[in-house]
């Protein structure tokens, strides 16, 4: 307790970007601290054992243990990590400090595992949890409500399940010899002993068809034909203060901003954001009810800006409204997103396929202005799928991209993913500007053929069921 105390004061900073940190706090706090309280409760006195109880409030729930091993989850299951080398604190080939995982962090992931039927997944776990066990304290574990036997137990099902008969016999005589009175063991050894003469054929896994999950662990696509980097002198302010521009597509239209925001300006805008960030909600077109994002489709949270709050949201209004040329009247309030452990967003589009004419006073949401607040050592891209384009976050920038066709419908091409975070804290302010106030900036010629819809959707697993949310603490349109 003392070694999480200090690092959590003294480096702030590493806990907040540093998965390992996360969640072996969490789940330390949320079931290992009631269990201390319990057996302080024997010894200390009123006074001492008042002052620990008065902590209970503040100690993460079973929710929050629940998505900090979702985040484990998605982080692995995204990029592809082995176990060992998570344990050991490497990332996708890079070292990080970190506090180590011990026996119980290892089986909860496997059991957790387990649960998501990911059985390939579950077994790495389990058997880093079984080499670990050697060289911990038994009595502690078993504190904990784990012991050796309970982790070979799941590790019997995990192998059997998943077709690995021999591994699973194995398993299963290593059980039976600790508990010889076991009838269902002894059922098992029997049943696998004949099922392990048979060749090794694992059964398939259930797997994701989430895009993020195809398009996050690439490499970097290469630099497509048409991307140019350049000044931006197209009016008077940028003469005097032209902007380095890089476009990244022509058609759909979508331009990096170097150096828009400087840092104490990205900072401000996170220090006013901050008393007023709440967990990100999605709009459910079932009930017709808003609630909180459970789910996972985004791990974030957001604060909505008033344009004059700050000379700094009045700065990157005017900036924004310079770079591109349009009106922002009636645009989107400013808002702040904060991603969680592992953050991440599924694929969505931030216009509305459902809209129609003057359903919205102020129109759908023509573009988009992103700006990035951090730097992300390692993960947090924003990937365009269907375009083969991917961003880096870089503090200070700002991606602008045009999310309606010129006749007001929504652009398929738009489609995209933030990707999970493997390092690093990430921080975004997104402006919404919105297609009314453009006619006659961007206006749609008396011929103009629209897109046809793509065909390269199904062929991705996507639905084409893309939802807009109209409530203003929402950050666009999620799939379902």
């Amino acid at each position: 307790m003392k070694k999480l105390r200090s690092h959590s004061k003294t480096q702030s900073d590493s806990y907040t970007s540093n998965v390992f940190y996360q969640y072996r706090l969490t789940r330390h706090m949320h079931q290992d601290w009631p269990k201390w309280l319990k057996l302080m409760a024997k010894k200390l006195g009123a006074k001492q054992i008042a002052s620990a109880q008065s902590l209970h409030p503040l100690l993460p729930t079973e929710t929050d243990l629940s998505e900090a091993l979702l985040a484990i989850y998605r982080l692995q299951t995204t990029y592809k990590l082995k176990a060992k080398d998570m344990v050991a604190g490497i990332l996708k080939g890079k070292y990080y400090s970190h506090d180590k995982w011990g026996v119980i962090e290892c089986s909860m992931l496997g059991l957790f595992y387990f649960y998501k039927e990911r059985y390939t997944y579950a077994i790495d776990w389990l058997k880093l949890a079984l080499k670990l066990y050697k060289h911990s304290n038994a009595k502690l574990i078993k504190i904990m409500d784990w012991t050796f036997v309970a982790i070979l137990e799941i590790l019997v099902e995990a192998t059997r399940i998943s077709g690995r008969y021999k591994a699973a016999y194995i398993y299963a005589n290593r059980t039976l010899a600790r508990k010889p009175n076991d009838d269902y063991m002894k059922r098992q050894v029997e049943q696998l002993k004949e099922l392990s003469q048979l060749p090794l054929v694992p059964n398939v896994e259930r797997n994701s068809n989430k895009l993020y999950k195809k398009f996050c662990n690439r490499p970097y696509p290469p630099i497509v034909k048409g991307v140019s980097c350049h000044y931006l002198r197209s009016t008077p302010f940028l003469k005097l203060a032209p902007i380095k521009m890089e476009v990244l597509s022509q058609d759909p239209s979508i331009t990096y901003y170097h150096g828009l925001l400087s840092d104490v300006e990205a900072s401000t805008l996170k220090n006013l954001s901050r008393p007023l960030l709440h967990r990100a909600e999605f709009f459910d077109f079932k009930t017709n009810l808003y609630a909180m994002d459970y789910y996972g489709q985004r791990t974030c949270k957001t604060a909505r800006l008033d344009d004059h709050v700050h000379e700094v949201t009045e700065a990157l209004n005017q900036r924004v409204s310079h770079v591109t040329g349009l009106l922002l009247t009636d645009s989107e309030k400013l808002q702040i997103i904060n991603y969680g452990m592992s953050g991440h967003i599924h694929e969505h589009i931030d216009a509305s396929k459902r809209s129609s004419e003057g359903e919205w006073e102020t129109g759908d949401r023509t573009a988009t202005a992103l700006a990035y607040l951090t730097d992300v050592e390692q993960g947090g891209e924003t990937v365009f799928p269907l375009l083969n384009i991917t961003v880096v976050p870089r503090k200070g920038s700002v991606m602008v991209f045009y999310n309606l066709q010129l006749n007001s419908q929504a652009d398929e091409r738009t489609l995209h993913v933030s990707c999970p975070i493997i390092f690093g804290d990430k921080w975004i302010a997104t402006k919404w500007i919105r297609d009314k106030a453009q006619m006659f900036i961007r206006p749609c010629p008396i011929h103009f053929k629209p897109l046809p819809k793509s065909d390269l959707l199904p062929e991705m697993e996507v639905t084409n069921d893309l939802d807009f949310i109209r409530e203003e603490d929402y950050a666009g349109s999620l799939m379902k």
